[in-house]
């Protein structure tokens, strides 16, 4: 059985190199879409960016935990920028980096709802934010799995599009079905 490449191989990843900026755009991307058919709404716009930031925060959680489910698998290990590899190859603190963005997206996702007094929202993104974070664990991951690109565009359609729109317009309405 192939071992993981030593860093040495690589060199020591940076952490904007880990961060890949390009990857968040699945997140900003619905953001930026939501916002912009529902501009004429009256409803304050911190709740909306503070979910935004809840929802990257997340994804930055999932993808620590992608690439620490690669590394253990001995797959996609060769992917010079890996969380683990800029962790020097210790899943232990890659798996304490991708609890605390859990945390962080948690405490800021539900500072929103606070704000925008859109508890109920709950009932809807929670199931989502845990299917999404159930992505990368158990015997077979769900990211390994056929059904993994449906899971992604269940969490990214209704899950961030869908909550984000929520949290602006406490409504659903034709734009936001077609969003």
């Amino acid at each position: 059985m192939a071992t993981a490449p030593k860093i040495a191989a690589y060199g020591h990843v940076g952490w904007w190199e880990a961060l890949n900026p390009p990857i968040y755009l699945i997140s900003v991307l619905p953001a930026l879409t939501a916002f912009t058919i529902a501009s004429r709404s009256a409803a304050p716009l911190i709740p909306f960016l503070l979910g935004t930031l809840g929802v990257v925060l997340l994804q930055h959680a999932v993808n620590v935990f992608n690439d620490i489910t690669d590394w253990k698998r001995n797959a996609d290990v060769e992917k010079p920028d890996s969380w683990v590899r800029f962790h020097r190859e210790n899943t232990r603190v890659a798996e304490i980096h991708a609890l605390l963005s859990v945390a962080a997206g948690a405490c800021v996702g539900l500072s929103a709802l606070h704000l925008a007094d859109r508890w109920w929202l709950i009932g809807v993104a929670a199931p989502l934010v845990f299917l999404g974070l159930l992505y990368n664990f158990g015997k077979v991951p769900i990211s390994y799995g056929r059904h993994s690109e449906w899971v992604t565009g269940v969490c990214y359609g209704p899950g961030v599009f869908g909550c984000l729109w929520l949290l602006r317009v406490p409504r659903a309405t034709v734009p936001a079905l077609f969003g």
